[in-house]
């Protein structure tokens, strides 16, 4: 995108990474089911869009007329816990429950745990421009988190961290301090 360029989303948190990896953009809002979005684009309303790839692929629209990237989790952080699904169940259903065992991934739930357990450390929710990417490497947990802050117009800067250790709650709570940290 050239600079001066006219980047499309409504997330703060894509907002204060698109400032964050590239200042000279502009970051203009952008409203509608994804269909609407994509032509919104097409139209030449905005220079790029950004999207979640998982409604594009839901839809089953075709992007081939267009130059279609998918931003990697890791430098680009999604929100806590996206893409991970949940499956409740009633506690006295064992038949259920032996079935849905099955599925459970033990990387997956403790990347959930991290991820959220930074959120609600944070006592907030979606609108907090909060991105998070958790995984697990030789049997330590790892979190990469950023969080925007913002400055008298826009969005100023972020604060981010990477740190790894073996206690799921020992990691979380220091992110949380070093997010906290005055600069």
């Amino acid at each position: 995108v050239k600079e001066g360029g006219i980047i499309g989303t409504s997330s703060a948190r894509r907002k204060c990474q698109i400032n964050f990896h590239n200042n000279t953009l502009q970051i203009k809002d952008l409203r509608g089911n994804v269909p609407t979005r994509v032509n919104k684009l097409k139209q030449g309303m905005y220079d790029a869009i950004v999207i979640a790839v998982a409604g594009v692929k839901r839809l089953g629209l075709d992007l081939s007329d267009l130059d279609a990237i998918e931003l990697e989790p890791e430098t680009f952080l999604p929100a806590p816990a996206q893409g991970i699904l949940g499956i409740q169940i009633r506690s006295d259903d064992e038949k259920t429950d032996a079935v849905v065992s099955k599925m459970n991934s033990c990387d997956a739930a403790a990347e959930a745990a991290l991820e959220r357990g930074l959120l609600a450390e944070f006592d907030s929710g979606c609108s907090l421009p909060l991105g998070v990417y958790s995984e697990i490497e030789s049997e330590r947990y790892r979190l990469k988190a950023v969080l925007g802050v913002p400055a008298a117009e826009g969005w100023g800067s972020i604060r981010s961290v990477d740190i790894s250790g073996d206690n799921i709650d020992d990691v979380v709570m220091n992110a949380f301090r070093r997010l906290n940290e005055d600069e």
